[in-house]
C-alpha cells in the first residue's frame, strides 16, 4: 500500500462580530464550536441569495481517499461548488482524534470562480498514530441556501512527517537516488534532473515536481487519479514568508479554461504556532496558456491534443510565523473529475 500524508489545513469563515485583518482577511473570535474561522476573500457569505440556485456540493476533497495512512501534517481540503454559509459552520464540521473532537482553525479560501476552498487546521498537531475523522455534515449550506445530500466522512490514520531538516536544500539539489533532503511526497511527486521534455530547471540542475496523473514525474500514481502533495520539512528558523519559483502545466489548457473542472495548485505553511493557506494558480486563473505541443513526457491525456504551462513564475507568500518546526506542503489536483494531467514544478525556494 501506498504511503499518504495529511496535514490539516485552516477553513476559513467569519461569523458575527467579526474582526478585519485586512482588506481580504476577516477573523472570527473562537466559539464554543473549538474552531476559529477565518474568511480570505469572499467566498464565505453572511446571508442566503435566494436568487442562487445552486445545489451544494464537494467537487474535490483532499484526501481523497479514505482509510489510508497519511502524514500527520498532511492538508485537509474541500473544493465546493458554491460559496459557503457562515453561520451553518460551526455546528456541521466535526474533527475527532482518536474519538476525541479537537479544537482549531477553518479557513475559507476563494477559487479563482469565487467558489469555496475550505481547510482545517488543528491548534495542537495530531499524534503520529491516530485515528482522525472528519465529517462535513449534510446541513452545511451554500449561498443558495441548498444543503448537501448527505453527510461526507473520512477517516484516516497519521504517519510521523519527515524529520531530516529542509533549510539546507532549498534549491534542491541536495539528493541522492533514493531521497531528497527535506522533502517527501505522497502521491506522484519526485525529483527531476535536467531536462524533463521541453522543461528545465530554474536554476542549477534539479527541480521537484508533482502530479494528477499516473507515473508521470516518477514511479507512483496520484492519491485517487487525482490529488499529489510535496512536503518540504521541518524548517527549523522563524518565517512570515516565503518565495519560490514555480510552472504550472496542464493538458486542461486552453480548452477547459471557464470550466468547473478547475485544476488547481495550493500551497500550506504548517507549524506548532498554526497555519496559513493559499491558491497558488488554477487552469481558470491563468486562463489561455503557452502551447508546449507533446514536449512533456507522457502527456498530453485524456485524448487531448496539447499541453499548456505559465512558464516559470515567481511566488511569495507571506503569513503570521507559525512556529518551529514548521513544514511547507505542495498540493496540486484535479477539480470535479479525474481526467487530463495537471502538474505543478517548483524551484528557487527563498526564506
Amino acid at each position: 500500500m501506498q504511503k499518504l500524508f495529511f496535514t490539516l489545513l485552516p477553513i476559513a469563515f467569519f461569523f458575527l462580530a467579526c474582526n478585519k485583518i485586512n482588506n481580504n482577511t476577516t477573523v472570527a473570535p473562537d466559539v464554543a464550536s473549538g474552531y476559529t474561522v477565518i474568511n480570505n476573500g469572499n467566498a464565505a457569505v453572511s446571508k442566503i441569495d435566494t436568487t442562487d440556485k445552486i445545489a451544494l456540493s464537494i467537487d474535490q476533497a483532499i484526501p481523497a481517499v479514505s482509510n489510508q495512512s497519511y502524514y500527520s501534517n498532511t492538508p485537509i481540503i474541500f473544493f465546493l461548488n458554491d460559496k459557503i454559509l457562515l453561520s451553518s459552520i460551526y455546528d456541521n464540521i466535526v474533527v475527532m482524534q482518536d474519538q476525541v473532537k479537537v479544537k482549531g482553525t477553518i479557513y475559507v479560501n476563494e477559487s479563482y470562480n469565487g467558489n469555496a476552498i475550505i481547510t482545517f487546521t488543528p491548534t495542537d498537531a495530531f499524534a503520529t498514530g491516530s485515528t482522525i475523522s472528519i465529517v462535513l455534515k449534510k446541513d452545511i449550506q451554500g449561498q443558495s441556501g441548498n444543503k448537501l445530500l448527505g453527510d461526507y466522512v473520512i477517516s484516516y490514520k497519521t504517519l510521523a512527517p519527515s524529520l531530516t531538516s529542509f533549510d539546507d536544500n532549498k534549491d534542491f539539489e541536495r539528493a541522492t537516488p533514493t531521497s531528497i533532503t527535506g522533502v517527501a511526497f505522497s502521491g506522484d511527486g519526485g525529483l527531476i534532473s535536467g531536462k524533463f521534455g521541453s522543461e528545465k530547471p530554474f536554476q542549477k540542475s534539479r527541480y521537484v515536481a508533482i502530479s494528477t496523473g499516473s507515473a508521470i514525474v516518477s514511479a507512483n500514481t496520484a492519491i485517487g487519479n487525482i490529488s499529489s502533495m510535496m512536503y518540504l520539512g521541518p524548517i527549523n528558523s522563524d518565517i512570515s514568508s516565503f518565495s519560490f519559483e514555480y510552472d504550472f502545466i496542464s493538458c486542461e489548457f486552453n480548452e477547459y479554461v471557464g470550466k468547473r473542472t478547475d485544476d488547481a495548485a495550493i500551497v500550506t505553511i504548517y507549524g506548532p504556532k498554526g497555519s496559513y493557506t493559499e491558491l497558488v494558480t488554477s487552469v481558470n486563473q491563468v486562463g489561455v496558456a503557452g502551447n508546449t505541443a507533446d514536449s512533456i513526457p507522457k502527456l498530453p491525456d485524456g485524448g487531448d491534443n496539447y499541453v499548456g504551462h505559465t512558464g516559470w513564475l515567481r511566488k511569495s507568500i507571506s503569513f503570521k510565523n507559525v512556529g518551529t518546526p514548521a513544514f511547507i506542503i505542495f498540493t496540486v489536483t484535479n477539480v470535479a473529475d479525474k481526467q487530463l494531467t495537471s502538474i505543478l514544478a517548483i524551484d528557487s525556494l527563498a526564506y
